[in-house]
């Protein structure tokens, strides 16, 4: 009887083993806060997960995947009263981390890091539920935090894998080395189709940058306080014309004059000739519905409101879809969904809701669910856009190798910690308002 590819894996030489992994934590300072809808983020800590792997053909390779452990992000709401607040929940997830990482050495029979992420992926629920009765906690542990704990490990497993084969991961998510097509993952749409189906030949040598606009962040000098950079000094020094504004979601009419003054003080800051102005905004989950989102629009200048291309989760992870008013306003503005989507298996049903596409986010499940999120999106002809989670050092250089790779529906690429955590890590060089990625090393993810 024949079985169908969404139950049976075939085994490949390149088929990994973890033969041992280990995580080590490291402080991120950031020297500018980055403002939310939830507060300011302005320390954080990152894990980094090393594994070392053996594939059926006998070839070992060490790895490694980082993500920065962002509560603030991953919980949004304020601690429980009986809990003792962020370095709480920061331990909780260096325990998560912790126990995903010991996870590896245990996972069955050698196969390609993409079945290998979603086993992984699949044991979050249980492995939360765990760390909840472990550690007493009151509160329950949100999904996307157990996600961003996923990711490091994730990431170190697709390293170490195309490191064994000695050649860089986006070359080979085809049938020559996974063990099974999409279809596994996404469905029968996807039967006869792998990843690399849906990445580019060749990667991309420069990425305009999407500057962030963060909801505390100074527009001009006369704004700025001491240390601080206003938007006009990054505009005149980057040459950047895409903005991220993160809105705060407090009153309508004050998004709008934000969003307004952004658009104003950035085209000014920019030389004659330059392209326009491009806006994005994400309220990080601050609106009760996708209704008020539109009355911010409203609000908007014809030529402003032209310039906003998308908008990033506006209401809340958990919010009924009936009753968010999502379809409506995505007639206006693609809505992408980021802190909603756990589970690149759900698009499905969050695009029969509203949602008009999605955020490629590494720091959200890793590189397994980045790479079935964008493939998902390419194959529906949904928006995709690349999102950060403030990635430095080798988060970031991952970061921007996937994005090279993809065609996502907008040209750019979010790496924010050259705004608020400079002294994280190297920084990606900006020339003409782009990342140079000419000096990526090609090497494993990145």
């Amino acid at each position: 009887m024949a079985t169908s590819s969404r139950t049976l894996a075939t085994a490949r030489p390149s088929d990994i083993k973890v033969l041992g992994s280990e995580v080590t934590y490291r402080p991120v300072r950031y020297t500018t806060p980055l403002v939310l809808s939830s507060g300011p983020i302005t320390h954080v800590t990152e894990a980094a997960v090393e594994v070392v792997v053996e594939n059926r053909a006998g070839q070992v390779a060490r790895g490694l995947g980082t993500v920065q452990l962002s509560h603030p992000w991953a919980y949004k709401t304020p601690p429980h009263p009986q809990e003792h607040g962020p370095r709480d929940r920061e331990a909780v997830m260096r325990e998560i981390t912790r126990r995903i990482t010991a996870l590896l050495s245990e996972l069955p029979e050698p196969a390609d890091p993409v079945r290998l992420g979603v086993l992984l992926h699949d044991a979050v629920p249980g492995l939360l539920s765990e760390v909840r009765r472990a550690l007493g906690l009151v509160e329950e542990i949100p999904l996307l935090a157990g996600q961003v704990c996923l990711a490091a490990a994730d990431i170190a497993l697709h390293d170490a894998w195309s490191r064994a084969i000695g050649r860089p991961a986006y070359e080979l998510y085809t049938a020559d080395h996974l063990g099974s097509d999409l279809g596994a993952q996404l469905g029968p749409a996807f039967d006869g189709r792998h990843i690399g189906d849906f990445l580019r030949p060749r990667p991309r040598r420069r990425l305009p940058v999407l500057h962030v606009v963060g909801g505390a962040d100074p527009l001009t000098a006369s704004d700025a306080s001491t240390g601080h950079v206003p938007l006009t000094e990054w505009v005149r020094q980057d040459g950047s014309h895409w903005f991220k504004i993160k809105l705060v979601g407090a009153d309508p009419r004050e998004d709008a004059r934000r969003i307004t003054d952004v658009h104003t003080v950035a085209t000014a800051a920019l030389p004659a000739g330059a392209p326009p102005v491009r806006l994005t905004v994400d309220p990080n989950e601050a609106y009760s519905d996708a209704s008020q989102l539109a009355a911010v629009l409203d609000q908007l200048e014809p030529v402003v409101e032209e310039a906003v291309v998308y908008a990033e989760q506006p209401v809340a992870r958990q919010a009924d879809p009936a009753a968010a008013h999502l379809a409506g306003t995505a007639v206006r503005l693609p809505l992408v969904v980021d802190e909603g989507c756990v589970d690149a298996r759900d698009l499905d049903s969050l695009a029969a809701h509203g949602w008009s596409g999605v955020a490629v986010k590494t720091g959200r499940g890793g590189q397994t669910q980045a790479l079935l999120a964008y493939s998902w999106a390419r194959r529906h002809g949904r928006f995709a856009a690349m999102a950060d989670l403030t990635c430095v050092g080798a988060a970031l250089t991952h970061q921007a190798a996937l994005a090279s790779w993809l065609e996502c529906s907008v040209p750019c690429l979010e790496a924010n910690s050259r705004q608020y955590a400079p002294e994280a890590g190297p920084l990606l060089p900006v020339r003409d308002g782009a990342f140079d990625l000419a000096e990526l090393p090609a090497e494993g993810v990145r």
